[in-house]
Parts: structure tokens; C-alpha cells; sequence
């Protein structure tokens, strides 16, 4: 038997007969290739030509008999036919890559083939996937476990033949939000912090959850020297004295520390309220960059280790949203990508996308170990149009090196099937509206540094302040500001 073309069937038969030369009907015959490499045999005698060479298949039966009540093999007998393989092969490559940005190669891509052979291979690191010594009709898949979309198709292999595959994302969005990925973007080893030092009280205009509105306090005032940076903390009146207020600084100060340059630049201040609150960032009207804390609502991020994570979002919505948000280059790669990285940023395409993208950047680029590889490869293969968008800014992100490559790694086939389940909260109204007029836009009033802090008590000590009771006495009572009851108050 003689094949001239890889893939090509034969179907063998074998007639069992006693050994008095009668045919056995219903004997049942086992087949088997010696070098299934060369030729296949299925259970029905259908021989298939797989590969160049000579081999033999074998055809066999068994004898039965009964000893001592019982069926036993008694031996069998088989029969061969030789089969030789003298056919032309051929190789079947290519390269997988994203349909959205044509650049991006897809190392880990499974790519099948299936047919008179049937085999599986991975893309290699350069995103190429190869199946040498075949021929014929094939049906080649490539699949990812996550991300893409399967593509199949069939192919008439009868030359070297080379079929690529741009592989088409499916819209999945990933995560919820960004901010508790992983704890580990920016770990608590060191940080760039130099010192604090108490400046004194002043008047400041922060913004208060609790009263979704800006409000005017005598606030405690630090200056944060990060590097060759002055940020300054503004601490809430209400926490009555240096000390206190010392120490909530002191609680936060090190994290802001840890944020890179191009997150930190804009930061000009930071606000430290009591009780609960979303956190927040931003710009004020003067166009400084700020961020705000709630104390209360910062114990579980302190708690479960995304604190500075989240200052990475938030310091994101400081520095990089006025120069990009509304950018066309930014906005082109929304549009290229399809997709967003998070519910949050798709829910908030303007207000969010730059800050819940700008930590996934970061991560992938700079901490790429902070990540598991199963989030590298969603993040890289989800949004590739705006993370190249960030890496051709240039951005300074002093004192961190780029380690990480914008390529998805290899064997993203061990991708868990539901990251989303891993990634708790999001959050709300993260950038702060601006001040009204009646909060005198961009003015302040400067109390003396030197006056003790304004003291004020409830006039029944058993009965808890309210976080009414507390803005009233800030802006009517006996602690109200300079400046807010129509005085015209002066720049600081």
C-alpha cells in the first residue's frame, strides 16, 4: 500500500477463518500501526498517511476457549500489509498578533491543527507558531484562554504556506477597578520621604465629603519634603491639636513618598479630613494638584495594603489628567483598544480611564512583579493602544526603571477564568468639583501661625458632635474664618 499524498486514507479488511478454512462472522479484529508517525490505523482499518516513510499494520484476532467453566485467551494470530508514505511535505507557519495595533506580537497563543493530523503548539516569544511535515486539507484554530476571541480556518496545504492570525479581543472589561489589584505596585520597602516639618495654622479651602461641598478651615499645616518636592498636608481643624494632626500626617506621609515623578509633579497639597469619606483627587482653581483623605475610610486600605495604590490613583487625577484626558493621541487609543480595563473607567470614560489605566501602565512596565502573570497578560492584551500611548509621553517615573515589557509574556493559557472575582470595590466620585464662588475661588484667608488651635466643645458633652454641628461651627461659630462672612480675603 502506497501513499502519495500526506493525508490520504485507505481502508484495509481482514477475513477470520477457522482453522478449517470457514469464515468466522463477528470476529472481532484489533489494528495497529507500528509507526504511527508514518501511518495511522483507526479501530475500523481506515489507514491515514501522516508522515514520509515505511511502516507495517497489523491485523489481529485472538483465540478463546473454555477451561474449568471459565473464557481464557488461548493466543491469536495476525496478519500485516506493508504501507509506505512517498509524499511531498510542506511547512505551515505564521504570526499571531492583535487585530487592534498590528505591532503587537502574541506570545502563548495556542494554535491547533486538526485533520488527517492532529497536533497543538504555542506561539513562541516572537508571537510565530509552526507545524512542519504536513499537507493536504487541515483545519488550524488559534485560541486564547482569555482576552480573544477563537479563530479557525481551513486550508489546503500543498506548498510551504504561511497563515497569520490578528486575533480580535472579546470586549471583555477585566477588572472593576484598578486601585486593589495587588498590593505590591508600590510596597512599603522604602521611600522617598525626607522630612516633615509644622508650618503653623493657615486657612485652606478643602473639600469635605461629608458635606459634598468646599469648605474653609484653620487647618494644621506640614510641609512634606519628597525629594526636591514640597508637598503640603493640610489637616483638618477638627483635630484640635499639633500632636494629633502630627500624626495623621505621619500616618500618610510615607506613602505619598513612595509615588513616582511623573504622579507626584502636580501634587501641591494634601487634605486630611476626619470621619468617612470617598477618597479624592484633582486640581483646585489655581490648577495645583491635590488629594484627599477621609481618616475613618483610609483604615481599610491601610488595613489590607493598597494604600499607596490608591494614592497612585489619585495622584493620577492630579498630574495626568489635564494633559491627557481630552488629548487626541488618548482619545485615539480609547477608540483603537474598544475595550477598558476596568468597569470604572468604562463608566467614567473621561473622568476615570486615565487614572485606572495610568496604575495598570505603571504595574506592567515598572513593577512588573507585582503582578501575577495571568494579570500581566489581561492588562497587556486589553488596552495596547493606551498603554503605548503612556509609554511615548516619555513620562518621569523617577526613581523607578522600566523592567517590564508592553509584550504579553508567554503561556497565558493558565489565565484564571474570572479575575474580576478577585477585585473588590471601586470607587466614587473620585475627582472633586471646583469651588463654588461663595468659597472666595482661589483665596485665602491666613490666620496667625502663631494663635493656639480653636477649641470648641458641644455645649452638652454627652451628646456626640455631628458632622453638621462640626461645618456650621467651622464656618458660624466661635472657630469661624477670617474671610468667609464677606471680607475680602488675601492670597497666600
Amino acid at each position: 500500500m502506497t501513499f502519495r499524498t500526506l493525508g490520504d486514507t485507505a481502508r484495509v479488511s481482514a477475513d477470520v477463518r477457522d482453522q478449517y478454512g470457514t469464515a468466522m462472522a463477528g470476529a472481532h479484529v484489533s489494528w495497529l500501526s507500528r509507526n504511527p508517525t508514518i501511518a495511522e490505523v483507526d479501530p475500523a482499518g481506515l489507514v491515514t498517511a501522516v508522515g514520509n516513510g515505511t511502516t507495517t499494520v497489523v491485523a489481529e484476532t485472538r483465540h478463546w476457549e473454555v477451561r474449568g467453566g471459565r473464557m481464557m485467551a488461548a493466543g491469536a494470530t495476525s496478519d500485516s500489509v506493508a504501507v509506505r508514505v512517498d509524499a511531498p511535505s510542506f511547512t505551515l507557519s505564521g504570526t499571531v498578533t492583535d487585530s487592534r495595533r498590528p505591532s503587537l506580537i502574541l506570545p502563548g497563543i495556542h494554535v491547533r491543527l486538526e485533520g488527517w493530523k492532529r497536533t497543538t503548539t504555542t506561539t513562541d516569544s516572537d508571537g510565530r507558531y509552526s507545524f512542519p511535515g504536513v499537507g493536504g486539507t487541515l483545519q488550524v484554530t488559534a485560541h486564547a484562554e482569555f482576552s480573544y476571541v477563537s479563530q479557525t480556518v481551513d486550508l489546503h496545504v500543498d506548498g510551504d504556506l504561511t497563515r497569520d492570525f490578528a486575533m480580535e479581543h472579546n470586549g471583555v472589561t477585566p477588572f472593576r477597578s484598578t486601585s486593589r489589584i495587588s498590593p505590591f505596585i508600590l510596597g512599603p520597602d522604602s521611600t522617598w520621604l525626607q522630612s516633615v516639618t509644622y508650618t503653623g495654622r493657615g486657612v485652606r479651602t478643602v473639600f469635605d465629603r461629608r458635606f459634598d461641598n468646599w469648605i474653609r478651615t484653620r487647618a494644621f499645616l506640614f510641609d512634606a519634603h519628597i525629594a526636591e518636592q514640597v508637598v503640603e498636608f493640610r489637616v483638618n481643624a477638627e483635630f484640635g491639636e499639633v500632636e494629633a494632626a502630627r500624626t495623621e500626617v505621619d500616618r500618610f506621609a510615607a506613602a505619598v513618598g513612595r509615588l513616582p515623578a511623573a504622579f507626584l509633579s502636580n501634587v501641591a497639597w494634601v487634605a486630611i479630613n476626619g470621619g468617612y469619606g470617598a477618597w479624592g483627587g484633582g486640581r483646585d482653581t489655581e490648577q495645583a494638584g491635590m488629594m484627599l483623605i477621609h481618616k475613618h475610610s483610609a483604615w481599610d486600605a491601610i488595613r489590607r495594603g493598597f494604600l499607596e495604590e490608591i494614592f497612585l490613583h489619585e495622584a493620577a487625577h492630579a498630574s495626568l489628567d489635564h494633559p491627557h484626558a481630552r488629548a487626541d493621541g488618548w482619545r485615539a487609543a480609547q477608540a483603537a483598544d474598544g475595550v477598558f480595563i476596568s468597569d470604572y473607567a468604562r463608566n467614567n470614560p473621561v473622568r476615570e480611564d486615565i487614572a485606572e489605566t495610568g496604575i495598570m501602565y505603571f504595574a506592567v512596565r515598572y513593577r512588573p512583579e507585582s503582578l501575577t502573570r495571568d494579570e500581566r497578560w489581561v492588562i497587556l492584551t486589553s488596552i495596547p493602544n493606551r498603554l503605548a500611548y503612556l509609554e511615548e509621553q516619555d513620562l518621569d517615573m523617577w526613581p523607578y526603571v522600566a523592567t517590564g515589557s508592553l509584550i504579553p509574556g508567554l503561556d497565558p493559557g493558565s489565565v484564571a477564568g474570572n479575575l474580576r472575582g478577585r477585585v473588590a470595590g471601586s470607587f466614587e466620585r473620585t475627582v472633586l468639583p471646583a469651588p463654588e464662588a461663595a468659597a472666595v475661588a482661589g483665596e485665602v484667608a491666613v490666620a496667625p501661625r502663631e494663635e493656639g488651635p480653636c477649641e470648641w466643645e458641644p455645649e452638652d458633652p454627652a451628646q456626640p458632635r455631628t458632622a453638621w454641628e462640626h461645618a456650621q461651627q467651622l464656618l458660624d461659630g466661635p472657630c469661624a474664618l477670617p474671610g468667609v462672612a464677606g471680607s475680602r480675603a488675601r492670597r497666600h
